[in-house]
């Protein structure tokens, strides 16, 4: 086709480079324009999680929607600097428990402590009850509930720490490790 034009060759040429300059000009326009977060299935509906957000109107002034969303899907999936998320915890406790109805029973907690703690977790620091402080000790100290088989009396006392938390009657500092399990003096990260 292009031999038919006595410059066929420039005008393939400036076709080419008109191309890939439209090209990178519609690419660069998805990156800047602000992507749709998607949700993942075993979380509780981003419906939830946009309420809380809106009823906050201090922590909007610091956190955009998309980075609150974000951090809550990582609370359930984990990310680069904490790779084992809720889920794969809610797992775990499935595993250590034997009975069957002990297990529906743990789900339907870790569900509504995982539900509660991510909402209030993922907000920016200065808005929020809940630190990643607490969430690791939390984690860790269910961690040990499997080694002294009391896990499901465990998670009873996170879910009503969790409570006391957000109401105020605890502070994120009264979350240390002793407060569930005591201190072991050889444990050298403690």
């Amino acid at each position: 086709m292009w031999q038919n034009y006595p410059d066929g060759y420039k005008l393939e040429n400036a076709v080419n480079k008109l191309s890939v300059i439209a090209l990178v000009c519609l690419l660069a326009g998805c990156a800047a324009t602000p992507q749709r977060l998607d949700w993942p299935d075993l979380m509780p509906p981003k419906s939830y999680y946009v309420a809380y957000y809106e009823a906050d109107k201090l922590n909007q002034q610091d956190q955009a929607p998309e980075e609150y969303l974000t951090w809550n899907i990582r609370f359930y999936q984990g990310w680069t600097l904490y790779r084992r998320g809720w889920n794969q915890l809610m797992d775990e406790v499935d595993e250590a428990l034997q009975e069957p109805e002990q297990r529906t029973l743990a789900r339907e907690k870790m569900l509504s402590i995982g539900k509660r703690v991510s909402a209030e977790w993922s907000k920016a620091d200065p808005h929020r009850r809940i630190n990643t402080s607490n969430v690791g000790v939390w984690g860790n100290a269910l961690l040990e509930s499997f080694l002294y088989g009391d896990t499901m009396d465990y998670i009873d006392k996170v879910s009503t720490d969790v409570d006391q938390l957000l109401s105020g009657a605890l502070t994120a500092s009264d979350i240390t490790p002793d407060r569930y399990y005591e201190e072991d003096p050889d444990d050298v990260f403690r």
